[in-house]
């Protein structure tokens, strides 16, 4: 009989702790919320940022334009490494940019590619310029001593300038070959074609879909 008590006595206590632990296990979690400062402060986390140069790439989308097997993000992008000297802002503020729009910019190196002695011009300067650095050999001696002498006195364009193109997620470098191919670097399954009449350009994706460039906008630095 003692032994019986003995069993029904710890049963019941472990019915007992059993039910506590039940009702305590029902509580709801207490959560505390941070601060609105630290709240604002924990967004910054979440920004990429270039760990070798401290530049911050924050991307802002504000809308798409879908059609049928097109899609063009337009979005507002900041990136930006610190105020440099005389830089000016763009219209939408400094260190932003804009992303609706397409583009193809130009850096000239030497002189314009399309000039008279432009590396693709009508003189065909860049053709001297492969022949000498494939085959000199076959050039004649005063031929390539004028090339040298043109070419070091910076009046015989030797580089193809170099051209970027951006338009929605599409963005590639090219340059024009000395027949006057554009040649993507790294390749690219696009094709670049210049048009006629207003120097622009047209340019067709591996999807096949068609951007044309046409508007030109040019730079030019003044030395006082």
């Amino acid at each position: 009989m003692r032994h019986l008590i003995t069993t029904l006595t710890l049963i019941f206590l472990g019915l007992c702790a059993f039910a506590q632990e039940g009702e305590e296990s029902t509580k709801p979690p207490q959560i505390f919320p941070t601060s609105p400062e630290a709240a604002s402060l924990g967004k910054y986390g979440e920004i990429p940022v270039n760990l070798s140069t401290g530049k911050i790439n924050h991307t802002i989308p504000l809308h798409t334009i879908n059609q049928v097997g097109f899609s063009l993000p337009i979005s507002l992008s900041y990136n930006y490494s610190g105020l440099m000297v005389d830089e000016i802002p763009g219209a939408t503020g400094l260190g932003w940019d804009f992303s609706g729009k397409g583009m193809i910019t130009r850096q000239v190196r030497g002189l314009a590619d399309e000039s008279q002695l432009g590396y693709i011009g009508p003189n065909q300067i860049g053709k001297k310029v492969h022949q000498y650095a494939t085959n000199s050999q076959s050039m004649p001696a005063d031929e390539i001593g004028l090339l040298i002498r043109e070419a070091a006195a910076g009046k015989w364009d030797t580089e193809s300038d170099k051209y970027m193109i951006s338009v929605g997620s599409l963005s590639a470098t090219f340059y024009f070959n000395h027949d006057g191919e554009a040649v993507f670097a790294p390749y690219k399954n696009y094709k670049l074609t210049r048009l006629p009449n207003n120097g622009g350009f047209e340019l067709i994706d591996d999807g096949g879909t068609k951007y044309y460039f046409e508007l030109q906008e040019t730079t030019q630095i003044e030395t006082l």
